[in-house]
């Protein structure tokens, strides 16, 4: 299973960025097949980032959940503003 982190300080997983295309959520903008770092325009006008990371990389009380065949992430961190940025 693929997993991005966001430039928000935010994890996703391949399933969270179909499910934000399809529903018009996102638009892809640009995609660098070097990295396989995607930009995403959000609903807010905003360029977020994603970058691929390994799940096994991923930080304590981040997990990936499975439902069937989506999975997505579950972030138990303690949420305190954010320190990652998009553009506007």
């Amino acid at each position: 299973m693929r997993v991005y982190e966001g430039s928000d300080g935010r994890y996703y997983t391949e399933c969270d960025l179909w499910e934000r295309f399809e529903s018009d959520t996102w638009r892809p903008c640009m995609w660098e097949p070097e990295t396989g770092r995607e930009f995403v325009e959000t609903d807010r006008a905003d360029l977020l980032s994603l970058a691929p990371v390994d799940a096994v990389d991923l930080p304590d009380g981040v997990e990936i959940r499975y439902e069937g065949d989506f999975a997505t992430v579950v972030d138990s961190r303690d949420r305190r503003p954010s320190t990652g940025w998009a553009f506007r």
